[in-house]
């Protein structure tokens, strides 16, 4: 697995935070930004790169809800309200 398929300690907070992963309720951007010290707009990119991550990734497919289509060779996006492990 490359470095562009994987997850880093932080891209892991975002999502758990953000999707409500440690059974909490999920937190805003804003909310996300000021735990980690950081812009809104800095956690609204990592979110979206980890779901990108995720969704390339064949073991990380289902964080991202992504379910792919193998005999139709394209894939059906669906963000989840909470993702599922």
């Amino acid at each position: 697995m490359n470095q562009a398929t994987t997850l880093s300690a932080e891209d892991v907070e975002i999502l758990t935070l953000r999707f409500g992963l440690n059974g909490a309720a999920p937190l805003t951007l804003e909310e996300i930004a000021d735990r980690l010290g950081c812009s809104r707009e800095k956690v609204r990119w990592r979110e979206s790169q980890a779901l990108r991550a995720a969704e390339s990734n064949p073991q990380l497919r289902r964080i991202a809800g992504k379910e792919c289509d193998e005999s139709a060779g394209h894939s059906s996006t669906v963000r989840p309200t909470r993702l599922v492990f």
